[in-house]
Formats: structure tokens, C-alpha cells, sequence
């Protein structure tokens, strides 16, 4: 799953679910799940047990595997240059 957030603490964006075959593990395929909200909207609500400074990603990404282990990382907005405007 990768959601990706217009801005830090967005209640919304965009979701991809993807998946692999065991036979071509580097090959993504799209994937729907039975609720496509559910996994997205949990994510976004476990925001809220991290710590503060660590709530401001933009980017998720949940890999889940066969025998339970999972990654998640998030990505963060790229801190603004000193005297460069917005």
C-alpha cells in the first residue's frame, strides 16, 4: 500500500494498492482490496500514536509478506532552504 498526502496531517490523498506473485516478485500488479478505504484510513488514524514531530509525512509505504513480516516507511517533506521563498 503507498499513500501519498498533498500536505502533512491530511485526513485525505491517494492510496495504490499493489502486489507481487511469488512468481515474478518484481513485477507489481494492482491489487483491490475488499475495503478500499480501510487499510488507508487506519494508517492515517495510527498517525496519531506517533510522536509529533514524527506526524508530518506525506508519504507511507506498508509492505506486507507471507509469513507476517511488514515494513512501513514514510516519507517527509524536504526541509525549506534558509532565505529561499516559497
Amino acid at each position: 500500500m503507498i499513500v501519498e498526502l498533498a500536505k502533512p496531517g491530511a485526513d485525505t490523498g491517494d492510496v495504490q494498492y499493489l502486489v507481487a506473485r511469488a512468481t515474478a516478485p518484481d513485477k507489481l500488479e494492482p491489487f483491490t482490496p475488499c475495503d478500499v478505504r480501510k487499510p488507508a484510513r487506519t494508517l492515517l488514524e495510527a498517525r496519531k500514536t506517533l510522536a509529533a514531530k514524527r506526524r508530518a509525512w506525506t508519504g507511507a509505504k506498508l509492505v506486507l509478506l507471507r509469513d507476517g513480516k511488514f515494513a512501513l516507511n514514510y516519507d517527509y517533506p524536504k526541509p525549506e532552504e534558509p532565505g529561499r521563498k516559497k
